[in-house]
């Protein structure tokens, strides 16, 4: 499957080309204010919640030895019959795992979209296609966005992983069905190597420099001699892609 990388054209830009790498970002540092900030289902039982700590805590040391001397009775108590305390806990879990254990990479399934060529390089930067079939284990965490017109509420399972994450990080509003996007998942943020000669294609926008392009050619071809390269043409209210 072919997917399509929207990228300005800057320091990291080259950094990451020249390295084979991919930045995974926190999804918190995204553009949409609503990202990852899906409304928590807390309807639990006092036997969930309970259920719910004693299953993070073990997560986190490996035992159960010490967790009534860290977790009282009365503890688990207050957050079963105190809605704002519950909100605050899970709200704080939520956080949590999402800023330590979530990196997300994102791209489109197309390479002639107007509007993220204007949203993300102002028809300057460039689009790099990959071929996931081409590096299966780097790509085998895609996923695609789901498009709503409201926010749903979601319910953290009890079984309580950075996985469990993935649909409460899948869902954004209809304001951005545009980019039909697809998002590739980490458990932490940060560059990650991929296999060169699944960038197959490289895209230019109408506007990107003579220089960026020639110094994105040179780079690419020393990785893999059978790169194509293409660029954004005016087709009379859309763009079409001619290769170059």
């Amino acid at each position: 499957m072919e997917i399509y990388k929207y990228q300005r054209i800057s320091e990291y830009f080259w950094k990451n080309l020249i390295n084979d790498e991919l930045w995974f970002n926190n999804p918190r540092n995204f553009n949409d204010w609503y990202d990852s900030k899906l409304p928590l289902n807390i309807d639990y039982t006092r036997t969930e919640i309970e259920d719910f700590i004693k299953y993070s805590y073990y997560n986190n040391f490996g035992n159960l030895e010490r967790f009534e001397e860290m977790f009282s009775k009365e503890d688990i108590d207050r957050l079963s019959s105190n809605k704002l305390e519950r909100e605050k806990y899970f709200k704080d879990i939520t956080d949590h795992y999402i800023n330590n254990h979530i990196g997300i990479t994102c791209f489109s399934k197309e390479g002639i979209n107007t509007g993220l060529w204007g949203h993300y390089g102002d028809n300057k930067g460039v689009c790099l296609v990959f071929d996931s079939e081409k590096d299966k284990e780097y790509f085998k965490n895609l996923y695609n966005v789901t498009y709503v017109e409201i926010l749903p509420s979601i319910k953290l399972r009890l079984e309580f992983l950075p996985d469990d994450l993935r649909d409460y990080l899948t869902i954004k509003t209809t304001n951005w069905k545009y980019e039909d996007e697809i998002r590739l998942f980490r458990h932490k943020s940060g560059r990650y190597k991929y296999v060169p000669n699944s960038l197959t294609k490289v895209i230019f926008g109408m506007k990107t420099d003579t220089k960026d392009i020639n110094k994105i050619k040179s780079i690419c071809l020393l990785k893999n001699k059978d790169i194509k390269f293409y660029k954004t043409e005016d087709g009379g209210g859309n763009f079409v892609l001619k290769e170059f």
